[in-house]
């Protein structure tokens, strides 16, 4: 991870954000100790951009549940 920063950019997230699109969380780990790794900076960022909430999947349906 050499750019060290979070995808998408805030920029993007506040278009993104603007229009209304629903985001989802992730981790892009190749280890397994990487996994969540910048979640909270993550949901700091989604909040800061105005979401309140993430979208989550199971069997191929959205729902939608509180960022904590």
């Amino acid at each position: 991870k050499p750019g060290r920063e979070l995808y998408p950019a805030e920029a993007f997230l506040r278009i993104l954000r603007a229009d209304e699109g629903p985001i989802t969380l992730a981790s892009d780990a190749h280890r397994p100790e990487d996994v969540g790794r910048d979640l909270p900076a993550a949901v700091a960022l989604a909040r800061r951009c105005g979401y309140e909430r993430v979208s989550t999947f199971a069997r191929r349906v959205r729902r939608e549940i509180a960022l904590v």
